[in-house]
């Protein structure tokens, strides 16, 4: 049985706004990833923390929105570099989406991130090679 929406974001409110009275110095670090925020948006931005994470790979068209919400305080984490499949990002236009929000907020408060866990990255390019041997990156000399 879901609850009511209004049930949700009241609840999810209450949690946040315990987490920050009972632990000030904490900087909680809100993060969203596979998909943007939805119909949790209002709810999600008025969250007290020190700042949000979003998946700039899937829902880059919120990012504009989310820093024009954030607080002078807050920072803003872009997940640009595909976690699922690093090897492919295109930096150039990783670089570019990069720019509105970098003048915008400045670099003290832009963190560039993974869009996700890289959990199943492999650990080098010789294991990489063993399951993707037709990609550019493996003719590369990364020493």
């Amino acid at each position: 049985m879901s609850l009511p929406s209004a049930w949700q974001r009241d609840l999810l409110r209450a949690s946040y706004e315990r987490f920050a009275k009972d632990h000030p110095k904490l900087k909680i670090m809100l993060c969203t990833y596979f998909g943007g925020q939805g119909e949790n948006f209002d709810a999600v931005m008025d969250l007290p923390v020190a700042g949000m994470h979003l998946d700039g790979t899937r829902c880059g068209s919120e990012v504009a929105q989310v820093t024009d919400r954030l607080t002078d305080e807050q920072v803003l984490s872009i997940g640009i570099i595909h976690g699922r499949n690093v090897w492919k990002t295109d930096l150039q236009v990783a670089d570019s989406r990069l720019k509105p929000t970098l003048s915008k907020l400045g670099a003290d408060r832009l963190i560039v991130a993974p869009s996700c866990s890289l959990l199943h990255v492999p650990v080098s390019l010789k294991t990489r090679r063993s399951w993707l041997p037709n990609s550019r990156i493996g003719s590369l000399s990364l020493t």
